[in-house]
């Protein structure tokens, strides 16, 4: 999947924001109506885009359901509102407990759910609810809409597909929604499901393998290994795009590092030559020089130079472009837009390599 950079900018920024502290209440209110709008655009870029996309390595957040389930209808409740529409959470008995889960991956497939019964429900209501059920904890999204005949629910979730013509030509759409839905599913080792009939409305039923955690458990996305460098650890942020790279220089400022930027791969050879970096941050697609072949030409160079950790941060996200990264000598790759949580499993994913091809070789 390849989004435009403005879309970067937009997710990165208010990612940003929305960690600062001392925000006004209605300052803190815009910045979260700027992350939902932004990742309803975001959907709509991915339903297009991400038919064949295989997801990155999950990253496992600590969330409160409660809180999901409240974002999730927060996100789509204007649309409801000017359809007459009531959204209604329901957080079932023994529900409460907070949960290990992808939150990008979850929030994706409930956004995709929600909306899609608000599309097609004209009057009545939309219900999304959460319960645990036995090792499962599930997720049910329904409306009171026209309903599926159960003869067309086989093949619903493929792609381009939608309930019947008439439905097409009413509501915009490219029917790839709910095939989204299912791979975002089945990539986090659960289950969806249709409940319909052709008079009687709709309920998508997501059955997910999830953990239970505390409140304060520590995540594998918490505060990245490169902190633990001696003295600040040196940086070096090679993107041709000065937003993308102020994006990353923000979500990196915390950790204390020294930043170095460079605008293309040449640039970025230049400094990996003269200068030793704890990690770069590589861009792919870049003038003069891209980063595939700048990632070559710094594997080429004598001694620790060549053995710089180097993470592609790119919006080629596909599993083949994870593999071309890798083929060239990167050690890592995250996709765009960047979050706290995926770059910083994806620094400590390279960093803990990198430790051990260190102790491999010393062996």
């Amino acid at each position: 999947m390849r989004c435009a950079p403005p879309l970067h900018g937009v997710a990165g920024y208010a990612e940003i924001l929305s960690r600062r502290s001392g925000l006004p209440r209605d300052a803190r209110h815009q910045v979260e109506e700027i992350q939902r709008s932004g990742a309803a655009l975001l959907t709509l870029v991915e339903d297009l885009l991400e038919v064949s996309h295989g997801e990155a390595d999950a990253c496992p957040e600590t969330i409160d359901p409660v809180e999901l389930l409240a974002q999730a209808a927060a996100a789509s409740r204007d649309v409801a509102a000017s359809k007459g529409l009531p959204l209604h959470v329901r957080v079932l008995p023994g529900a409460e407990a907070f949960l290990l889960v992808d939150h990008r991956r979850l929030r994706q497939i409930l956004h995709r759910l929600v909306s899609n019964a608000i599309k097609f429900t004209t009057q009545g209501e939309v219900d999304i609810s959460v319960a645990r059920e036995g090792p499962l904890t599930v997720f049910r999204v329904s409306d009171t809409g026209p309903g599926i005949d159960p003869d067309l629910i086989p093949t619903l979730f493929d792609a381009f597909v939608q309930a019947d013509d008439s439905i097409s030509r009413t509501h915009v759409g490219c029917g790839l929604g709910l095939t989204v839905a299912r791979r975002l599913t089945r990539a986090m080792g659960g289950q969806i499901a249709l409940e319909s009939t052709s008079v009687a409305g709709s309920t998508f039923v997501v059955r997910l393998p999830l953990a239970l955690a505390d409140k304060d458990t520590t995540t594998g996305c918490a505060r990245p290994a490169i902190t633990e460098t001696r003295g600040a650890a040196r940086v070096l942020i090679v993107d041709d795009h000065a937003t993308n790279r102020e994006v990353a220089r923000l979500m990196l400022a915390p950790l204390g590092c020294d930043i170095f930027e460079a605008v293309d791969g040449f640039e970025a050879v230049e400094m990996a030559s003269a200068a030793h970096f704890d990690l770069i941050l590589m861009d792919v697609r870049m003038p003069r020089m891209d980063g595939l072949a700048a990632t070559k030409a710094i594997r080429a160079l004598d001694g620790e130079f060549s053995r710089m950790p180097i993470l592609a941060v790119t919006a080629d996200a596909m599993p083949e472009d994870a593999a071309r990264c890798r083929a060239a000598g990167m050690d890592g790759h995250v996709a765009k837009p960047l979050t706290h949580a995926s770059l910083f499993a994806a620094i400590d994913a390279v960093m803990a390599g990198n430790d051990e091809a260190a102790d491999e070789k010393a062996a």
